[in-house]
């Protein structure tokens, strides 16, 4: 669904992405990880279209990601920023329906598509309340229902379960994963690495703007690849047949 050939780009002179080859097709749920600072913000950004990169390419089924027409590209792919702003005090259900603009206007499959999100997100029960009373968990999950509401094949979410509790991670990321059984394409900026390890197909690792590791979690989550990327050391437990990962002291 999306290549990425050889991509770099500079910020400021700064090398924010160096050397990027991708080959992410549909039905599998990406963990990007790597340490504050890593590219991975950056990385989804160029993949959405939305940064051009200094050398190298995207293609999304094919086609150069900056050559689809611009309404297409949204049809296509759902992004989910870090810090989604409400620029109006809009209620829920208005927010979320922006994600239907990209379509052609059907009051009915709208709101269908709009209803079908709020009850993924468990946010149904806010429909009518303004966005600026909501909380910080309430809010990242009101901006995920509205990415859903695009219903596109593809879904770039920049830390989708950072602001949520615990239960709320859990439930995301079982949503995120049943999407991607489904035939989906999912990209998901995550910091913890034990939900990572066990919700994501596939791990991209990046360390200073490149790939250090990419591949299924065991491999990628190796104690070298741990220490080199975040400069800790791990341990690992063992509960009802899985494996998590727990970050433990700097090294």
């Amino acid at each position: 669904m999306i290549v990425t050939g050889h991509l770099r780009l500079s910020l400021k002179g700064v090398p924010v992405l160096r050397g990027i080859d991708l080959s992410l097709p549909r039905g599998q749920l990406v963990g990007l990880i790597g340490c504050n600072g890593a590219g991975k913000s950056t990385l989804l950004r160029v993949l959405a279209g939305l940064v051009p990169a200094d050398e190298g390419t995207v293609l999304v089924d094919g086609q150069p990601v900056g050559t689809i027409d611009p309404k297409e590209r949204a049809r296509l792919i759902a992004y989910l920023p870090q810090t989604g702003p409400a620029h109006w005090n809009l209620s829920v259900e208005a927010l979320v329906r922006l994600g239907r603009l990209p379509h052609f206007a059907n009051p009915r499959r709208d709101g269908d598509a709009v209803a079908r999100a709020l009850d993924a997100t468990a946010t149904a029960h806010l429909r009518g309340r303004d966005v600026d009373t909501l909380s910080g968990g309430e809010r990242m999950r009101v901006l995920l229902a509205r990415a859903l509401a695009v219903e596109a094949p593809v879904l770039l979410a920049d830390e989708p379960i950072a602001a949520l509790d615990p239960r709320q991670q859990l439930l995301v990321l079982g949503l995120l994963r049943r999407m991607a059984e489904a035939g989906g394409l999912i990209v998901a900026v995550l910091h913890d690495l034990s939900l990572a390890s066990r919700f994501c197909d596939r791990l991209v690792l990046l360390n200073r703007g490149a790939i250090l590791a990419d591949g299924p979690c065991g491999a990628v989550l190796t104690d070298a690849n741990i220490a080199a990327a975040y400069g800790v050391s791990a341990v690992r437990v063992d509960h009802a047949g899985e494996r998590f990962i727990l970050p433990w002291r700097p090294v």
